[in-house]
C-alpha cells in the first residue's frame, strides 16, 4: 500500500515554498476580492479557505523558526494538505514549471457630467425633465457640441451625462431667476454672450476644464458666491465677471483680462496671480479693498476707474500704466481714499524725471503709500 504524495522533491516540501504557495493564494483571493468590489462584480469567494491558509501560515511560521511547535502535525501532513489548498499556487521551486502572466489593464472611460441645480425642479426649462432629448434640445445639440446620453433627476439635481464639446448658447440661462448651481466635469468648452447673465440665484459655478470663451458679459450680474472654481481659466473676456457680489475672489490662472472683465465688484479681496495684462476699465467701478496682481505688466486706459472703498493695489511689475505717462486715466474718478500702492520704482521717474501722471493724480486726490520694488 502506498502513501499518496503530492510532491517528492525536497525543495517544494521546505517551509518558506509552502510560505509562498500560501502567499500567492491568499493573493488571489484578496485579487477576487478587489474586483468584486471594484468591478461590481460576483464571484464566489470561499471565506473559509482564506481562514485555514492564515491558520497553516501561523502554523508554518512558528515551525520555521521552533521545530517542534506543534508536533502533533508531522510535516507530511501539513505539506499535503497546503498543497491541496494552494492549487494552481506555484513555488520557485525548479521542479515546477515556471509560467509568465501578463497582466493588461485598461482604464474606464471617463464620463463628463454637468450637474444642474434648480430652486424647484418644475422650473426647469424644458417640458419633460426626465428626457435627455429635451435636454439636448435645449442646448441645441448635437449642432453646438456632442449631446448627452443619459440623464439623471434627483430632487431638484439634474445631471446630464455623456456630453462634450458642447458650447452654451447665447443668453442661453439669460435672467433665469431660478438656477441655484451649475457644475461642470468637462462637458463644456465655451461659453457664448450671455449665457449665464442676470442670474439672479446663481450662487455658484464649476468649469474645471474651461480655458477661455467667446462670449462676453458671460457671469454678469449674477451673485456666484464660490468664485474659485474656474482652475483653468486664462482668459476673462469683455465684461465676463460684471457687477459680482463677492467676498473672495481667485482666478489661479488667468492671463489676460479684456475690457471690463471684472467691472463693478464688491468684495474682500481680488487675486489673479497670473494675470499679465488687463484691458481698458477692466477693473472699473468696482468697490474691492484688496487688489493683488503680482505678475500683471501692462493695464489699459482708466483700468481703475472711480474705484471704491480701496485699501490696497499690490502691481510690482506693472511698467506700463495705461498708454501714455503724461495721461492721468487710470486712477480717475478715486478720490478721498486711504490706501497702499505697491509699484516698481521705474515708474517714480518714468515722466521726464517725475512719477508717471496716474501717479501723481492718485496721490493728488488720496492718501497714498507708495512701497517700491
Amino acid at each position: 500500500m502506498l502513501s499518496p504524495r503530492l510532491t517528492n522533491c525536497p525543495t517544494c516540501t521546505s517551509i518558506p515554498a509552502l510560505l509562498a504557495n500560501i502567499e500567492c493564494k491568499i493573493a488571489m483571493i484578496a485579487k477576487t476580492l478587489y474586483n468584486n468590489t471594484v468591478f461590481l462584480l460576483n464571484h464566489s469567494i470561499d471565506t473559509s479557505l482564506m481562514l485555514d491558509l492564515l491558520s497553516y501560515k501561523r502554523i508554518l511560521t512558528h515551525k520555521y523558526c521552533n521545530p517542534d511547535y506543534a508536533c502533533q502535525y508531522t510535516m507530511d501532513m501539513i505539506v499535503s494538505k497546503v498543497k491541496i489548498l494552494t492549487g494552481n499556487c506555484k513555488s520557485s521551486c525548479p521542479c515546477e514549471e515556471t509560467i509568465q502572466i501578463t497582466l493588461t489593464t485598461t482604464a474606464l472611460p471617463v464620463i463628463n457630467k454637468l450637474v444642474l441645480e434648480w430652486d424647484n425642479i418644475v422650473n426647469a426649462p424644458v417640458v419633460n425633465v426626465n428626457s435627455v432629448s429635451d435636454w439636448n434640445a435645449l442646448f441645441d445639440l448635437p449642432i453646438n457640441g456632442i449631446p448627452f446620453t443619459s440623464v439623471i433627476i434627483i430632487g431638484n439635481t439634474v445631471t446630464l451625462f455623456g456630453g462634450s464639446n458642447i458650447l452654451v448658447k447665447e443668453n442661453l440661462f439669460f435672467e433665469s431667476y431660478n438656477i441655484i448651481s451649475v457644475l461642470d466635469t468637462g462637458s463644456i468648452t465655451d461659453i457664448a454672450t450671455g449665457a449665464f447673465s442676470y442670474c439672479n440665484n446663481l450662487m455658484s459655478a464649476s468649469f474645471p476644464t474651461l480655458v477661455s470663451t467667446q462670449g462676453f458679459l458671460a457671469f454678469s450680474n449674477s451673485p456666484l458666491t464660490t468664485l474659485s472654481e474656474f482652475p483653468m481659466l486664462e482668459v476673462a473676456n469683455d465684461n465676463m465677471f460684471e457687477n459680482i457680489d463677492n467676498t473672495i475672489l481667485s482666478f489661479p490662472k488667468v492671463k489676460i483680462a479684456k475690457v471690463g472683465a471684472f467691472a463693478f465688484l464688491i468684495g474682500t479681496t481680488l487675486t489673479l496671480p497670473k494675470l499679465e495684462i488687463a484691458g481698458s476699465y477692466c477693473f472699473a467701478y468696482s468697490s474691492v479693498k484688496n487688489y493683488n496682481f503680482p505678475m500683471l505688466i501692462n493695464i489699459g486706459d482708466f483700468g481703475f476707474f472711480s474705484i471704491t472703498n480701496v485699501e490696497s493695489i499690490y502691481i510690482p511689475l506693472c511698467t506700463f500704466l495705461g498708454t501714455s505717462v503724461s495721461t492721468a486715466d487710470l486712477f480717475q474718478g478715486i478720490t478721498g481714499e486711504t490706501l497702499t500702492l505697491t509699484i516698481p520704482i521705474a515708474l517714480m521717474t518714468c515722466n521726464s524725471g517725475a512719477p508717471d501722471a496716474d501717479i501723481q493724480y492718485l496721490q493728488a486726490h488720496n492718501t497714498v503709500t507708495i512701497i517700491t520694488i
